[in-house]
């Protein structure tokens, strides 16, 4: 044993799986999804000495392939247009702080919450919500495109960790999280929920629910500050008409301190403040929302959450829930639909369309790991697969080689 001064040093007390285990059986809420009672993953594997299994799946998602490209897809803003703009990678990033804040106060499992927020994006296509479209229509005969389901598909086929084991084999609880992902899922998510066994009659777990309420939340304010930071170049109208908005003067009714009410919100620290009060006041009304949910349906077990399938028990109260609607419509007129987002969503939709129709009519460009899967898969399915895991810069240049 070392000794310090003749005195013998006692080897620091490490933190294994075991204790990690006990701690949250010990400590989380009766109604969180603790590691010990996961329902396992399709391929049995031993456990990890150190980490629980929603820990495992987590670090499986951040050094996964998939994962990294986030960082060259779309968010909104086109990506050429500043090094601080968001990409799919650090909203990802956002939404995974938001929900273990939320997770935190709400004494659920952190791990799980944050294992689901980093994975929900993993299936956009390049260049966002019009990538995706653009996809759904190509493919509209061979079963259409839904990148819920292709984050699916990517964690459970496509990544790897093991030369002849397809997929990262997460636990039940992930995948279910990222299946069940979005407040109204499609026909098809439900039916491949039902195909994969996860039971689509059950509610989605609280910590699948904080998920997706903390995408929202984290899109919402940083679109916003997107905006103002990257808008259309008058930044006083822009902030006059911020001012205007409901939840503006919620935010600032509200606020901590008197700094947003001295903001001007045309300089940068002022829309810190801003985007800042407005994520922790959607923490704590969502966490107060919830609170009283979980009260009034009786909830006292992961079961009972199960049960609550009607309407989520993770949700904002209907005041800011209907501000938020307004702030959906004015990011939609003011950002989504501006000239500069059009004109290079628009370029990435031609670029889409072009490489799909000639990988589509000469699949032998296709790389020999998609070619492969042509003798099992629709032509056109195989090559939206593969149009679906690029970035927004390797669309680009494939589509400028095949020219």
């Amino acid at each position: 044993m070392p000794t310090q001064g003749g005195t013998a040093v006692a080897r620091p007390a490490l933190v294994d799986r075991e204790c990690l285990e006990q701690r949250e059986l010990a400590t989380l809420a009766p109604y969180a999804v603790c590691s010990l009672h996961s329902r396992g993953r399709v391929q049995p594997e031993a456990v990890d000495e150190w980490r629980t299994c929603f820990q495992r799946d987590r670090d499986r998602i951040v050094h996964s392939r998939a994962f990294r490209r986030l960082a060259h897809k779309t968010q909104v803003q086109p990506l050429p247009g500043s090094d601080h703009v968001r990409t799919r990678l650090t909203h990802s990033l956002e939404v995974a702080q938001i929900g273990r804040s939320v997770a935190r106060r709400l004494n659920v499992n952190e791990d799980l919450v944050e294992a689901i927020c980093l994975a929900h994006d993993l299936g956009h296509p390049p260049f966002g919500h019009e990538g995706e479209h653009t996809l759904n229509e190509l493919l509209s005969e061979a079963g259409g495109f839904d990148h819920n389901l292709f984050t699916f598909e990517l964690l459970d086929v496509r990544e790897r960790r093991r030369p002849h084991r397809p997929g990262l084999n997460l636990t039940y609880e992930v995948r279910e999280g990222v299946l069940k992902h979005g407040s109204a899922p499609s026909a098809r998510q439900i039916e491949r929920v039902a195909e994969e066994g996860l039971r689509p009659w059950e509610a989605a777990s609280l910590e699948a629910q904080i998920s997706n309420l903390a995408d929202e939340i984290a899109y919402n304010s940083s679109d916003l500050d997107d905006l103002m930071r990257f808008g259309d170049g008058n930044g006083e109208r822009l902030a006059g008409a911020v001012r205007e908005l409901e939840v503006y003067r919620r935010i600032r009714a509200h606020a901590a301190s008197r700094e947003l009410e001295e903001a001007d919100l045309d300089s940068s620290t002022s829309r810190k403040v801003l985007i800042t009060e407005m994520v922790g006041q959607a923490i704590g009304d969502c966490v107060e929302a919830t609170v009283r949910n979980l009260q009034r349906c009786h909830i006292r077990s992961v079961a009972d959450v199960r049960r609550c399938g009607d309407r989520p028990l993770v949700c904002l109260d209907s005041e800011l829930e209907s501000m938020y609607g307004e702030l959906r419509w004015f990011l939609t007129v003011n950002f989504y639909r501006t000239h500069k987002v059009r004109v290079r969503a628009e370029e990435g939709v031609d670029a889409i369309r072009r490489v799909f129709a000639v990988l589509v009519s000469e699949p032998s460009r296709l790389p020999p790991a998609w070619r492969g899967e042509l003798d099992c898969r629709d032509r056109r399915a195989v090559v939206g697969a593969y149009i679906a895991t690029m970035t927004d810069r390797f669309l680009l240049d494939l589509d400028a080689r095949l020219r």
